[in-house]
C-alpha cells in the first residue's frame, strides 16, 4: 500500500493535525516495511506534516526504538515544551520587527529540528508554498529538492504582516492556504497512491479526517496532558 497524507492550512493549530495523525497511528499499522508514506502539507500543515515525517523517518530507522515513543507520541512531546516558542496559546501576538509573529524563535526550533536536511535527506515529503509576486506554486520535495527543509517550511507559512517571507530565487514565499486549504492538486498528481487521507483544519481546533474512497474510519478526542486537539469524524467519497 503507498498512502498519501494532505495537511491542511491551520494557523497556529498545530495540535489538531498531530491528533488526527494520532488518530491515524492507533488504527493503522504505518510502521509496517510494507507500507509507504508521504506528506504533504502547506502553511502550518507543512509545520507539522513534515515534523511527523522526519519522525516517522527516524523512527523506522530505528527500527522502533524511539525513546519509548511513536511519532505522534513524540511530536505531542515536542509540542507541548515548545508552545511559547511556537506562538500555540494566543492569535495574537506583540507586533515586533518581524511581524506580528516573531520568525526568529520559529525559525530557530525548525533549525534545531531538521538541521541542514533537504529533501533528498526526507524522501516522500512535500511542502507547498506560493511565489509572493508571480503567484506560482513551488511544491518542494517535488519542483524544488536541493533545499533546506525548515527554509521551506518558512516559506509555506510567511506571511505580509504576520511571519517575515522567505526568499527564493529573486521573489518571495508565501502561504499558499489562503487560496486553497487543502493541497489537493499535489496529492491527486501522485498516480501511484493507493490511499489519500485529507486532514483538515477549519476555524476551530477541530480535525477533520476525510478518506478519499471508503466509509468513515476513525474518532478521537484527545486532551491528555494539557494537549489539546480534537479530530471529528468526516468521510467523502471524492
Amino acid at each position: 500500500p503507498k498512502l498519501g497524507l494532505a495537511f491542511s492550512s491551520s494557523g497556529r493549530k498545530l495540535a489538531g493535525h498531530v491528533a488526527a495523525y494520532e488518530c491515524l497511528e492507533n488504527r493503522f499499522d504505518l510502521y509496517s516495511d510494507r507500507n509507504r508514506i508521504e506528506f504533504v502539507g502547506m502553511s502550518g500543515g507543512a509545520e507539522i506534516g513534515a515534523i511527523i515525517k522526519l519522525f516517522h523517518q527516524m523512527y523506522l530507522e530505528n527500527e522502533g526504538v524511539f525513546e519509548g515513543l511513536t511519532p505522534a507520541q513524540r511530536t505531542k512531546k515536542l509540542l507541548l515544551e515548545n508552545q511559547n516558542v511556537l506562538r500555540l496559546n494566543s492569535p495574537m501576538q506583540i507586533v515586533t520587527m518581524n511581524g506580528v509573529i516573531d520568525r526568529k524563535s520559529i525559525e530557530e526550533f525548525l533549525k534545531r529540528i531538521f538541521d541542514e536536511r533537504d529533501f533528498n535527506d526526507v524522501p516522500d515529503l512535500y511542502i507547498v508554498a506560493k511565489t509572493s509576486q508571480t503567484g506560482k506554486y513551488i511544491v518542494f520535495g517535488d519542483h524544488v529538492k536541493n533545499f533546506p527543509v525548515w527554509r521551506a517550511i518558512m516559506g509555506a507559512i510567511g506571511k505580509r504582516g504576520t511571519i517575515n517571507r522567505e526568499p527564493f530565487e529573486g521573489d518571495l514565499l508565501e502561504d499558499a492556504g489562503g487560496e486553497r486549504k487543502i493541497p489537493l492538486e499535489e496529492i491527486y498528481s501522485h498516480k501511484y497512491l493507493t490511499h489519500r487521507i485529507l486532514i483538515y483544519l477549519g476555524m476551530h481546533t477541530d480535525a477533520e479526517l476525510y478518506q478519499v474512497e471508503g466509509n468513515p474510519f476513525c474518532e478521537l478526542n484527545s486532551n491528555t496532558n494539557g494537549f489539546k486537539g480534537r479530530a471529528s469524524n468526516y468521510a467523502k467519497a471524492r
